[in-house]
């Protein structure tokens, strides 16, 4: 009798209990979170003169425990991806619902300057258990450039017997005159195509210094033109439509002093030089370089033109 008594209050307690099982609802975790702690940006100063380190706070709450953590770099010109974006896995805690970091990187801010990029983004991405996926994103993009707004679009300069034209003065914006030393300090540049004599064939290929030429003049007389010393480097991806004033610096301090030139050989049209002298900041393009005219008639022929931003 206590058996069978026994056995039909187990049948009565199962009966609760698959009721009981049936009526409770299926809870679900909440979705997973991703806070960033303060601002979620940085903006790199266009004066910055080294690659900046970003570093920012992140915290994961996931109460359907993380299954995978990872941070995704992705580089931006424009909405385009460049290149391929990095990603870097965190190995967090089997089972964990928590979790907090301090994400630190550096940022080429050259790829700013060179045009090649305008954003950076760092996204945070979590999945949890039950493949629920939140993300935060933290964006470092480049402060506001100074724009070269000034354009002169009438530089040229002659050949050096045309000694009224032969030499050009960027701040001042007039040719000046290859004789004598009061000019020295406005010769940017010369043309230093050494011809002989008036009546020698022209040898004009727009070639240009900021330093010295030696030439003879009509009639034989010796002629040393002097110039300021500006130093010239070759830029021809720079954006000249666009130019803007740290980044032509940036592209002038890149090419290292062993670029940096005072005298420019054979320059071509289209190409781009950024041209310094103390806090004087200049970008030229050249327009026409006239180096296939005949032997000369006149003592002016041979001319290289171009425009320039400042």
């Amino acid at each position: 009798m206590k058996l069978n008594k026994y056995l039909a209050l187990a049948t009565i307690a199962s009966v609760f209990a698959f009721t009981a099982c049936e009526d409770d609802p299926i809870v679900t975790p909440a979705d997973p979170t991703i806070a960033i702690t303060g601002t979620p940006s940085f903006v790199i100063p266009v004066t910055a003169t080294a690659n900046p380190t970003v570093s920012f706070v992140f915290t994961v709450d996931a109460p359907g425990k993380i299954k995978n953590l990872k941070i995704v770099r992705t580089e931006y010109l424009g909405t385009a991806t460049v290149g391929t974006p990095v990603e870097q896995p965190y190995n967090v805690a089997i089972g964990a619902t928590t979790y907090e970091e301090t994400f630190t990187s550096e940022v080429m801010y050259g790829k700013f300057h060179k045009g090649e990029i305008d954003e950076v983004e760092f996204m945070v991405i979590v999945t949890d258990n039950n493949d629920k996926i939140a993300s935060a994103e933290y964006i470092v993009t480049m402060g506001a450039y100074t724009a070269l707004a000034t354009e002169i679009t009438t530089g040229e300069m002659w050949k050096l017997h045309s000694t009224g034209k032969a030499c050009w003065d960027l701040k001042n914006d007039v040719a000046v005159t290859a004789i004598g030393t009061a000019a020295e300090a406005n010769r940017y540049i010369i043309n230093s195509d050494n011809v002989g004599t008036l009546n020698d064939p022209s040898n004009f290929t727009g070639s240009w210094t900021s330093g010295t030429v030696n030439w003879t003049a009509t009639g034989g007389t010796a002629q040393v033109t002097t110039g300021n010393g500006t130093k010239y480097v070759k830029a021809n991806i720079f954006d000249y439509t666009n130019a803007k004033k740290e980044k032509a610096l940036y592209m002038f301090n890149l090419a290292g002093t062993a670029d940096q030139l005072t005298s420019i050989s054979n320059p071509a049209v289209n190409d781009i030089y950024i041209a310094k002298k103390g806090d004087e900041l200049y970008v030229i393009k050249i327009t026409v370089n006239n180096t296939t005219e005949v032997a000369p008639t006149k003592a002016n022929t041979g001319v290289l033109k171009f425009t320039y931003k400042k």
